[in-house]
Formats: C-alpha cells, structure tokens, sequence
C-alpha cells in the first residue's frame, strides 16, 4: 500500500445482518401478500355474496381477517411467511368446482399472475432493511 493511503475496512457481523433481515421480514412477506390479494379480490367472482370482501393476507403480527358468519377460521402464517387467502366457506368450491357446478378458479390464476411482482417486492422490502 502506497504511503499516505487509508486501508478501507469492511466489518460484518452475521448477527447484525440476521437481526436486520428478521426485522425486515415481517413488512416483505406483507406486502408480498399485499400484492397478490388484490388480484385475487379483482378475479373474485362477485355473484357469490362477499367473496372478494373475504380475502385477507395474514403474517405472524398482522391479518386482515375479518370474522364473519359464513368465513373459515383464519389460516395461522408459517414462521416468517404470509398467508393469503379467501375466508367465503364457498370459495375452495367456486374456485375448485363440484359436480354441480364447474370451476371458476381467481385465487391460482391470481398467484400465478402476481408471483413475479410479490417476490420483487419481497426483495426490495429485504433490501431496505439490510440497508
């Protein structure tokens, strides 16, 4: 090294970089989820009596879950991940079909269509509380 210049030292602690990407987790996996429920609520079918209105995006902390009469209990979100989903009894059988009536399916369609964006949102929400 040249007389006159400074050594540029880089310190990283695991522990620090763990604790940021623990904290930052909780708003990626949010919005993720954020993300895909409003193409599930666009896709909704809107004859079905409140379908769309019982979409709800749940992590460990938040939940847009709202109880009603007709909804499934809420999903509990795995550690560190979201859970997304219609709460409508009926929307496993609107998206699934019977041997009634066929399938009319908004929640796969809409997590395909979306994956991409909720996955860079994921990552961008990391990146901002690494930094």
């Amino acid at each position: 090294m040249a007389k006159g210049k400074s050594r540029v030292s880089l310190n990283l602690n695991i522990e620090d970089i763990k604790r940021a990407v623990a904290g930052g987790l909780e708003d990626a996996m949010w919005e993720a989820g954020q993300v895909v429920a409003g193409a599930i609520v666009s896709r909704a079918p809107r004859d079905t009596g409140g379908l769309a209105e019982s979409v709800y995006v749940a992590t460990e902390k938040r939940s847009t879950y709202k109880s009603a009469p007709a909804n499934e209990k809420e999903r509990t979100a795995p550690q560190g991940g979201v859970v997304v989903g219609a709460a409508k009894f009926t929307a496993h059988f609107i998206e699934s079909g019977t041997s009634i009536t066929p399938a009319r399916p908004f929640v796969r369609p809409a997590f395909t269509s979306t994956k991409e964006r909720a996955a860079q949102v994921a990552t961008e929400k990391l990146a901002e509380a690494i930094r």
